[in-house]
Order: C-alpha cells, then structure tokens, then sequence
C-alpha cells in the first residue's frame, strides 16, 4: 500500500512557523514594547530638555511595529500585498514585510505635522546689543519654560510645541537685572525670537498698616514734593522713583498728621505703622 503524505497546512507553510512559535514571538514584542515605553516615559523630560523626544517615539514605533505584524500575520492570519512601480523600477512586498512597511511609514506620517521644534531667544536693548544674563520665560497655552541667557546672548527652548508657530497666545518674559520685567506678545514665525529689553526706573514699594479709614487721606511724599501719590484700599502704593540715586526722603502724612519721616533705599520695600490717637 502506498503511503499517503499528510496535508500540508498551507497557512503555515505560508508563514515559514508554527502557531506556538508565533504566540511567543508577539509575547516576546509586547514585552519589548512595554520595556522600551516604560523606559521612554522615565526619560522623556530629560529627552524633552535637549529636543530629542521625537527620536525616542521613532525607536518605540519598530517594536510595536513588529508585534502588530506578529498578531495580525502570525496569529490572526492576515495577509498584506504592497507593489509600486515608477520610472522602470518596481517593488513588491508581501506578508510580514508589507504590513510592517505600512505601519511603519504610516507612523511616520502621521504625527509629523504635530513634531516639536526648538526655539532661540535673543534680547539686546538701547545700550548693550546682546544680554548675556538673567532668563526668559516662554509661555505658550499648556507649554511653560524657562531657560538662561549664554555667554553667546542665545536661551535655547527645546521641545517648543507645533502648534505654537503662528499663535496668538505666545508670550514671554524677560527677567534681566536693569531692565523692565514685563510680559511681551510675540508671534513666532521661524526659529528665533529678537527681545527688546527696556529700563526700568527703580521702584519703591510700601504698605500703611493697619489701613486708615479713609485711606483717601494718605499721601505718600518723595523727596520733598518732587513725587507724591496715594494708596490704594489695602493701603499699598508702589512708585518708580525716576530721581532717585540710591535713596529717597520719604514722608507720609495721614490728613495733616505726619506719621512717618525718613530716608528709604530705592529699590525696596517698606512697612509703615499706623497708631491711631
């Protein structure tokens, strides 16, 4: 009697491995999958200082590639066919190949419009062409950072989000010893900013406590009767003392009463007290 050959399973024979074969491989690349994600999340502020978080969603995307191919070719049995053929050259895919060329191109594609980007900031004012000192914030919707000034006059923000080129919502903030910190509204059109920083008068700062009752009654006299202002109803004024050099005569007289007389360090801050009679 002739022997009869068993029947080939032709899905196997397709795939070149056995079902239990398959089950440990996509086991295998999850676990890959998990470790590197795992490893990726620990890092990613790190990643994210130096603007290189994308390359690491790049070496994600290769194992999560491959256990995508595993499940639906080795497990599922799907099948994929990929042919393109332009200027007498053509290529064809087949299988695993195929499937993992088109999720691997495709996540390449797709979070392409949303990559970040690194920014430069530079500041100069009237007097110095380029600030070496002090740091910039860089506030943009959910994005908030600051960064130093180099020796090279350059802040560096890496890992700025897409979708604050062209914004409305960008601002920044300079904070450079002699110059004005205020917040300034720039839109970003390319990879570097230009700040321009202006002086600032030095300001004196103070609150009466407790508040009179008619805090419409307090004046606050500086040098003389060279500058004078009120307080608000928490009975707190700020000034930029414009001459002042150093330290000013300050006076402050609740109606006719003077309930303080004295010399006072510009900038700074001071306390009064008030004693009711």
């Amino acid at each position: 009697m002739a022997k009869q050959n068993k029947p080939v399973d032709s899905r196997n024979e397709q795939t070149g491995t056995s079902n239990p074969t398959h089950k440990w491989l996509f086991v295998a690349t999850v676990f890959l999958g998990i470790a590197l994600t795992a490893g990726y999340v620990y890092v990613l502020p790190k990643l994210i200082a130096f603007g290189v978080e994308d390359q690491g969603y790049y070496i994600l995307l290769i194992p999560w590639a491959l256990c995508c191919v595993v499940l639906l070719i080795g497990i599922l049995r799907a099948y994929a066919y990929i042919s393109h053929q332009q200027l007498g050259t053509k290529i064809e895919l087949r299988g695993s190949a195929a499937l993992f060329a088109v999720i691997v191109i495709g996540g390449f594609l797709l979070p392409s419009n949303k990559r970040a980007f690194a920014l430069t900031v530079r500041a100069h004012s009237t007097d110095q062409s380029k600030i070496t000192t002090g740091q910039v914030t860089l506030e943009c919707a959910d994005f908030r950072r600051a960064e130093l000034f180099g020796n090279n006059g350059e802040a560096n923000f890496k890992g700025v989000p897409r979708n604050c080129m062209g914004s409305d919502q960008t601002r920044l903030l300079p904070e450079v010893s002699g110059y004005c910190q205020e917040w300034q509204e720039l839109k970003i059109t390319g990879i570097a900013l230009e700040l321009t920083l202006k002086t600032c008068a030095p300001h004196l700062r103070g609150i009466v406590m407790p508040v009179p009752r008619r805090p419409s009654d307090v004046r606050i006299i500086i040098d003389d009767g060279k500058e004078e202002l009120g307080v608000n109803t928490d009975g707190r004024f700020d000034v930029p003392v414009t001459t002042a050099t150093g330290s000013v005569h300050l006076q402050v007289f609740v109606g006719a009463r003077n309930i303080y007389d004295s010399y006072q360090t510009v900038p700074g801050s001071i306390a009064i007290p008030y004693k009711t009679r």
